[in-house]
């Protein structure tokens, strides 16, 4: 289309999807952790010293106990996740994706492998004769529709020395390496970033040192 700016295919390689998840939850995940570990820390302590002024209270050792649970989860939940994502990935392989970078957002589609079949003489002679459901029911091929992410307050990118990570908030992160481009389209693509997402947008500090 005229309003594109860029378009490319490229495919994630699972060492490189694992640093973008790691990222990731260093950047959106872990911070809430900390968050919630400091409010509970707060609420620790107010329990303890309750503790100490009336031993008796078995209350109070109940709700100390219920706040280290939740810290507890809080951060093993994220390592939980990582771990099965991770697998999940190494045994899809690496899939191919096609990005369409645009004024207003990006278009980020899966490719699927065409299917390589040789046809039997049996299958040939059944294909020409027709067996009456095939004709009624073509088998059609899968179709992954595209997702369009359109700049606004629900997305952020972050970019790094190998990859730009992509963030729908609260919906689902992609991952577009770097070097399926050139130099120019990077500085393109940080330029676009930086201006439709302002503070969202989370630049390389080593780029824009060089």
């Amino acid at each position: 289309m005229k309003d594109d700016l860029l378009q490319r295919e490229y495919s994630i390689p699972y060492a490189l999807f694992a640093k973008a998840f790691t990222v990731f939850q260093h950047k959106f995940v872990y911070p809430r952790c900390w968050i919630t570990t400091g409010l509970l820390a707060v609420v620790i302590a107010i329990y303890t010293r309750a503790a100490l002024q009336d031993p008796t209270n078995t209350l109070t050792y109940l709700l100390i106990f219920a706040c280290l649970a939740v810290i507890c989860i809080q951060w093993y939940n994220p390592k939980k996740i990582r771990r099965q994502l991770l697998n999940a990935i190494r045994e899809l392989g690496d899939e191919s994706y096609r990005l369409t970078v645009r004024q207003d957002g990006l278009t980020i589609g899966t490719l699927l492998p065409e299917p390589v079949q040789e046809d039997t003489p049996e299958e040939e002679a059944t294909e020409e004769s027709g067996d009456g459901f095939h004709d009624i029911f073509p088998e059609e091929p899968p179709v992954l529709e595209d997702t369009v992410i359109t700049f606004g307050k629900h997305v952020k990118i972050v970019e790094t020395a190998e990859f730009f990570l992509v963030y729908q908030v609260r919906a689902m992160f992609y991952v577009i390496p770097k070097d399926a481009f050139s130099a120019d389209e990077i500085r393109q693509l940080s330029g676009l970033f930086a201006e439709k997402l302002g503070k969202q947008f989370y630049p390389d500090k080593q780029r824009e040192r060089n």
